[in-house]
């Protein structure tokens, strides 16, 4: 008879207990720590306990779940409240499309969501990290670099009265250099890692078979891929006499990215080299090139001729690339490119695609009730969707990200949640994914997984496979086409795979990581803003995801977010800054809005400033425009500029020029409105004050309805005849207008 986990808070009987489960839970509540454990052995279990606990000895607080896609996130919302003693009021959940108002007014226990949801309400101050007592990150591989994980993480342990973090994943990286960035951006105290090998969790592990489908490429495939080789090899061969490559063995698309950055601070130091252009033209032409390689390798010509389509029609623009045009003037490429239009013509598909129907329906005739394909990409994902319908027992159905491809529509997130449920109560039996259904799902109706393509990250190979196997022993099929990167992902794949279990056995074995010793330069860059001060600085909202706005909040500033007409970001009644990328800087120059911006800048503010902010390098324009365009500001509108290395530097500055203005409260940040507006200003100000309405789109509604109560008078439908304006939109547009106002005290 099993034994079940008690708690005031979790329903009776609904979770088994486990010993294991048990012994990560009590590490788990004694500090911040990582949970590194295989698909399907409970880690949400480990998480639903945590929050009963912290719940129980705080009753006022708040925990936040947080997972990578919403899918996600409306699972976890489900069991939690399937198995939580709480009432319905005490879960919420959170997506982008949840009101402001109602993201401000949380009275819920518990708070569902994304990073990026999570991140923005923050930064808008619509949410108060002071009273989370839990905050559970999972997937937490993902908290590296500059992914919300990371800020969240940082803002939560500085502001709560009571911070505890639960990170959870299967697949933490297959190096320790991997792990310990993830530990180190979460504030990781102690580890508790297991593999499928580990003793205590080895009865839970279901067995797993593997099958290998290999194909070997023929025809016009094979025509396609030895030209591409062809051009490949050469101008590797040119890098690495020049070297700019390292010798030898295969080159990866991260060594030829290097090699670019290489080349661009080369030219960013000595000016127009034409040696170094070439070169440059070269290293980004082998990119693109690697990169339709692997598609006519792994997918096939439909892929292929989509992704080289784009970069015919950009070297045939107004104003092509110098690299698109040496791309497509090589004859070996204009060869390539004719062969698969040519193959396509005649209907040549990759063998997988040939091969896919009959093993499917061979998995069917075997038993199998649901099968997961999985793809790298969307497009593939459409073909194999459009591939599959009409085939003998299959009833299949595509689950991607909600972001569209062009004309490839994304799923929206109540049409990816209906995709899956629909696939777990079996009216389709085949569920097409892309890395959107990889994290986490528990898909537990699903017995086999094929792998359409492979990738070489140990993270994602863990996650495809353990969408099986996590009630029943499942099987893997693994699509291979033989000699190509398609067999090299794989390997690579299992080879990390191998180097994380290695990782996770010798942190099995370490004593729990203790806290580090800070250096002074921690506390020189963390806390208050300095000496206690309170800084505050008003930020455009179009700013609000900015890397600066983040770095602003860690250096203890207060940040309002704002619809600023003029300037980025406020420090003072006498003073803007400005903030241009180095890229933006070159558009706005080539454009000529630079000097327009200027001109309102100093005409509102008696104290102004730009932040020019990235490489030279990146501008796409001669050096010498870029220091006259410079001194033009300088001399001619009095705007000093700043060019500033990154976000973090560029977030110094702007904490130092708040210290100096604010000083004893001198001079606290406001808006100024310049000089006084025309008609035509007051109307798009007015216009642009309408929910998810910005200055260009109140253009576009001005000019179709003629007049602000033109607009204000037009109902949903007439308003969704205007470029950018859908229906959630203009309904949201109608609310506000109808609306009757209420006052408050």
């Amino acid at each position: 008879m099993p034994q079940y986990f008690t708690h005031p808070l979790v329903k009776p009987e609904t979770l088994e207990f486990r010993l294991y489960q048990a012994k990560i839970l009590a590490t788990c509540l004694k500090g911040n720590t990582l949970v590194v454990l295989p698909t399907g052995l409970g880690k949400t279990v480990i998480a639903m306990l945590a929050a009963a606990e912290r719940l129980k000895a705080n009753p006022e607080g708040k925990v936040v779940v947080l997972a990578p896609t919403r899918p996600l996130t409306h699972q976890h919302h489900r069991n939690f409240m399937e198995t939580l003693k709480l009432p319905a009021e005490d879960f919420t959940l959170l997506t982008g499309e949840t009101p402001p108002e109602k993201r401000e007014k949380l009275q819920a226990k518990i708070v569902f969501t994304t990073p990026q949801a999570m991140e923005n309400d923050v930064l808008a101050g619509r949410f108060r990290l002071e009273d989370v007592v839990l905050m559970v990150f999972d997937e937490a591989h993902r908290a590296v670099g500059n992914h919300s994980y990371v800020f969240l993480a940082e803002q939560y342990v500085k502001r709560s009265s009571s911070p505890l973090i639960l990170a959870l994943t299967a697949s933490p990286g297959s190096t320790r250099e991997q792990i310990e960035e993830v530990k180190r951006n979460l504030s990781i105290r102690f580890v508790e890692a297991r593999t499928d090998l580990s003793p205590d969790v080895r009865p839970y592990v279901k067995a797993m078979k593997v099958e290998w489908v290999k194909v070997k490429l023929e025809g016009a495939l094979k025509q396609v891929r030895l030209l591409l080789k062809e051009y490949l090899e050469e101008k590797i061969k040119l890098l690495e006499e020049r070297k700019l490559l390292p010798g030898g063995g295969r080159v990866s698309y991260k060594a030829l990215t290097e090699a670019e950055s290489q080349l661009r601070r080369m030219l960013a130091a000595e000016g127009r080299n034409v040696e170094a252009l070439r070169l440059l033209c070269e290293a980004l032409n082998a990119k693109r090139v690697r990169q339709g390689l692997a598609l006519v390798e792994g997918q096939g010509l439909e892929a292929f001729n989509e992704y080289f389509s784009r970069l015919k029609d950009k070297a045939s623009s107004r104003r092509p690339p110098t690299s698109l045009k040496m791309l497509f003037s090589d004859g070996r490429i204009v060869e390539a490119v004719n062969f698969a239009l040519i193959g396509l013509s005649r209907g040549v598909k990759h063998p997988k695609l040939e091969k896919l129907p009959s093993v499917l329906r061979s998995l069917l005739a075997e038993g199998a009730r649901r099968i997961i394909v999985f793809t790298n990409y969307r497009s593939t994902a459409k073909l194999l969707e459009e591939e599959l319908e009409g085939v003998e027992g299959v009833r299949a159905v595509r689950l991607v990200g909600h972001a569209s491809r062009g004309e490839d529509k994304g799923l929206s997130q109540r049409r990816q949640v209906e995709a899956l449920e629909a696939f777990k109560e079996g009216v389709y039996n085949v569920l097409v994914a892309t890395q959107v259904g990889e994290e986490g799902l528990d898909i537990s109706a699903s017995d086999v997984v094929v792998f359409y393509d492979n990738v070489p990250s140990a993270v994602r190979f863990v996650q495809r496979r353990g969408r099986v196997g996590r009630r029943q022993p499942g099987k893997v099929v693994i699509f291979m086409a033989e000699g190509t990167s398609d067999e090299a992902y794989y390997w690579a794949g299992v080879h990390r795979e191998k180097a994380m279990r290695k990782t996770i056995t010798e942190l099995q074995r370490e004593e729990a990581v203790q806290p580090k010793q800070e250096t002074i330069h921690f506390y020189l860059e963390t806390g208050r803003a300095g000496g206690g001060e309170e800084l505050k600085v008003l930020v455009d909202y179009r700013e609000g995801g900015s890397q600066v706005v983040r770095e602003l909040l860690r250096l203890g500033v207060s940040i309002e977010l704002r619809s600023l007409q003029v300037a980025d970001y406020v420090v003072s009644q006498d003073l803007a800054v400005e903030r241009k990328r180095m890229e933006d800087f070159a558009r706005s120059l080539m454009d000529g809005r630079l000097f327009s911006q200027a001109r309102s800048l100093v005409s509102t503010y008696p104290r102004a400033l730009l932040l020019v902010e990235g490489e030279e390098a990146s501008a796409g324009v001669q050096p010498q425009a870029l220091l006259g365009a410079m001194l033009s500001l300088l001399y001619d509108f009095k705007l000093p500029v700043i060019w500033v290395r990154n976000p973090a530097d560029a977030a110094r500055v702007i904490l130092l020029l708040a210290r100096r203005e604010q000083a004893a409260g001198k001079a606290y940040p406001a808006l100024r409105e310049g000089k006084p507006p025309t008609l035509r200003e007051i109307q798009e100000y007015i216009v642009a004050g309408l929910p998810g309405v910005e200055r260009t789109l109140a253009r576009r509604l001005l000019k179709e309805f003629g007049s602000v109560e033109g607009v204000f008078k037009a109902d949903r439908k007439e308003l969704t005849r205007v470029k950018g304006v859908g229906e959630k939109l203009a309904e949201r547009i109608r609310r506000v207008i109808e609306a009757g106002y209420v006052e408050e005290d």
